[in-house]
Protein backbone atom coordinates (compact mmCIF):
# COMPACT_ATOMS: atom_id res chain seq x y z
CA UNK A 1 0.00 0.00 0.00
CA UNK A 2 1.77 3.46 -1.09
CA UNK A 3 1.24 5.85 1.07
CA UNK A 4 -0.47 9.30 -0.03
CA UNK A 5 1.48 11.94 -1.92
CA UNK A 6 0.78 14.59 1.01
CA UNK A 7 2.20 12.35 3.44
CA UNK A 8 5.68 11.30 1.62
CA UNK A 9 7.12 14.63 2.51
CA UNK A 10 6.42 13.79 6.13
CA UNK A 11 7.51 10.32 6.46
CA UNK A 12 10.99 11.32 4.80
CA UNK A 13 11.33 13.83 7.27
CA UNK A 14 10.51 11.09 10.50
CA UNK A 15 13.03 8.77 8.94
CA UNK A 16 15.26 11.09 8.25
CA UNK A 17 15.18 12.25 12.22
CA UNK A 18 15.29 8.82 12.65
CA UNK A 19 18.14 8.13 11.29
CA UNK A 20 19.79 11.47 12.75
CA UNK A 21 19.00 10.77 16.56
CA UNK A 22 20.12 6.80 16.05
CA UNK A 23 23.39 7.86 14.52
CA UNK A 24 23.45 10.98 17.38
CA UNK A 25 22.93 8.73 19.82
CA UNK A 26 26.04 6.21 18.92
CA UNK A 27 28.38 9.18 18.06
CA UNK A 28 27.29 10.55 21.96
CA UNK A 29 28.13 7.10 23.44
CA UNK A 30 31.48 8.68 23.59
CA UNK A 31 33.59 10.41 25.49
CA UNK A 32 33.84 14.23 25.01
CA UNK A 33 35.57 16.79 26.47
CA UNK A 34 36.14 20.48 26.77
CA UNK A 35 39.51 21.43 27.98
CA UNK A 36 40.28 25.35 29.10
CA UNK A 37 43.22 27.11 29.39
CA UNK A 38 45.41 25.04 26.54
CA UNK A 39 48.53 27.12 26.84
CA UNK A 40 49.60 28.81 23.63
CA UNK A 41 52.25 26.82 23.15
CA UNK A 42 50.87 23.25 23.61
CA UNK A 43 47.76 24.81 20.84
CA UNK A 44 50.73 25.63 18.24
CA UNK A 45 52.22 22.53 18.69
CA UNK A 46 49.15 20.21 18.32
CA UNK A 47 48.13 22.44 15.34
CA UNK A 48 51.53 22.39 13.58
CA UNK A 49 51.18 18.22 13.97
CA UNK A 50 47.68 18.77 12.32
CA UNK A 51 49.18 20.52 9.21
CA UNK A 52 51.96 18.58 8.68
CA UNK A 53 50.04 15.09 9.47
CA UNK A 54 47.38 16.39 7.25
CA UNK A 55 45.39 14.92 10.16
CA UNK A 56 42.25 16.72 11.52
CA UNK A 57 43.08 18.29 14.56
CA UNK A 58 40.75 16.50 16.46
CA UNK A 59 42.81 13.55 15.71
CA UNK A 60 45.61 15.04 16.80
CA UNK A 61 44.58 16.12 20.14
CA UNK A 62 42.94 12.35 21.04
CA UNK A 63 46.72 10.48 19.67
CA UNK A 64 48.42 12.89 22.18
CA UNK A 65 45.78 12.09 24.90
CA UNK A 66 46.18 8.45 24.23
CA UNK A 67 49.93 8.76 24.38
CA UNK A 68 50.22 10.95 27.20
CA UNK A 69 48.00 8.48 29.15
CA UNK A 70 49.99 5.32 27.87
CA UNK A 71 53.16 6.99 28.96
CA UNK A 72 51.91 8.57 32.57
CA UNK A 73 48.81 6.23 33.92
CA UNK A 74 49.09 2.69 32.41
CA UNK A 75 52.63 0.72 33.58
CA UNK A 76 53.97 -1.08 31.25
CA UNK A 77 54.31 -4.84 32.35
CA UNK A 78 57.82 -6.31 31.33
CA UNK A 79 57.71 -9.23 34.40
CA UNK A 80 60.64 -7.76 36.24
CA UNK A 81 59.46 -8.64 39.36
CA UNK A 82 58.90 -11.99 38.94
CA UNK A 83 62.28 -12.59 37.17
CA UNK A 84 64.13 -14.75 39.85
CA UNK A 85 61.72 -14.37 41.70
CA UNK A 86 61.47 -18.33 42.82
CA UNK A 87 64.16 -20.47 44.46
CA UNK A 88 66.18 -22.99 42.09
CA UNK A 89 64.10 -26.04 43.78
CA UNK A 90 61.08 -24.48 42.85
CA UNK A 91 62.29 -23.53 39.48
CA UNK A 92 62.87 -27.14 38.92
CA UNK A 93 59.57 -28.27 40.52
CA UNK A 94 57.72 -26.07 38.19
CA UNK A 95 59.58 -27.65 35.21
CA UNK A 96 58.85 -31.26 36.19
CA UNK A 97 55.16 -30.40 36.23
CA UNK A 98 55.50 -29.50 32.48
CA UNK A 99 57.42 -32.15 31.55
CA UNK A 100 55.11 -34.27 32.78
CA UNK A 101 52.35 -32.29 30.96
CA UNK A 102 54.00 -32.62 27.35
CA UNK A 103 54.01 -36.49 28.19
CA UNK A 104 51.85 -37.70 25.31
CA UNK A 105 49.26 -40.50 26.27
CA UNK A 106 48.48 -42.92 23.12
CA UNK A 107 45.80 -44.18 24.44
CA UNK A 108 44.01 -41.55 24.54
CA UNK A 109 44.68 -40.97 20.73
CA UNK A 110 44.18 -44.35 19.56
Amino acid sequence: MTPPAKLLPRIKTITIDMYTKYTYNIYMKKKQYTIRNIPESVDNVLKKRSQESGKSFNQVVLEAIIIGAKNKLIPERNFNEIIGSISEKEAKEIEQEVALQRQIDLKLWS
